[in-house]
């Protein structure tokens, strides 16, 4: 009931827009697979997100993006926290730093630091009145929405969290994304092991955080799942 309400407000204004957004050749919310993209693609893309979207810029695997992000943050504290544009000391609120860069593409990749403390439900809830936020800032930009991947078996056992509140997380994103015409990139089910954790070949070494093969494997998913519109548009201001 609390979702219908939530996309109820926002989707009056900003529907005809969302029908018309996605590529009618590859409807939301998977893109097929394809060989890999190359920067150009990525030069009007923003990437958004927490520790492991820092570490995807400090590695420099898009370096024709930008980048919008904070270690720690959560899409409840999205609102809370503040940014800097890219040579700017001045701190401001994420939305208005990420209308100052290009943003056809908006690649999304945050959850993590709720599904810690959260359920999944909760956490949902907090993800959704954060995306209605950005479809209302950016009716004109794709959204990618990455599935944020689980902890190790250790570090979910140490934290008392069921693995599956990840997976139920990863399901509830896909059916939002399709929903909302936008478009996954399954991050989740592209790293975790039957068991629905983390493996160690991906584990950085604190049971939480990919490594560099595990963000190597998010690079290689990002490349080969990206949508053009048909169409030209005005990007949002």
């Amino acid at each position: 009931m609390i979702l219908l309400l939530v996309l109820a407000c926002a989707a009056a204004s900003a529907e005809d827009v969302r029908k018309a957004y996605c590529n009618p050749g590859n409807p939301p919310p998977f893109p097929n697979e394809h060989a890999p993209a190359d920067d150009s693609y990525f030069e009007d893309a923003v990437f958004i997100g927490d520790s492991t979207m820092d570490d995807v810029e400090m590695y420099d695997l898009f370096p024709t993006a930008n980048f919008v992000t904070k270690v720690g943050i959560s899409p409840l504290s999205v609102n809370r926290r503040e940014f800097r544009y890219k040579g700017s000391h001045e701190l401001e609120n994420m939305f208005d730093v990420v209308a100052k860069y290009p943003h056809r593409k908006i690649y999304i990749l945050l959850g993590v630091n709720s599904l810690d403390n959260k359920n999944s439900d909760q956490s949902y809830l907090d993800y959704v009145k954060m995306m209605e936020t950005f479809l209302e800032r950016f009716p004109n930009s794709f959204f990618y929405l990455i599935t944020p991947t689980a902890l190790t078996e250790t570090q979910l056992a140490k934290q008392k969290i069921p693995a599956k509140r990840f997976g139920n997380f990863r399901n509830m994103l896909v059916e939002y994304a399709r929903e909302r015409q936008c478009y996954i990139i399954d991050f989740y089910s592209s790293l975790i092991n039957a068991k629905g954790c983390l493996p160690g070949k991906y584990d950085c070494g604190d049971g939480i955080h990919p490594n560099y093969d595990g963000l190597k494997v998010l690079e290689k998913l990002i490349r080969t799942h990206t949508v053009n519109r048909p169409v030209k548009f005005t990007f949002a201001k």
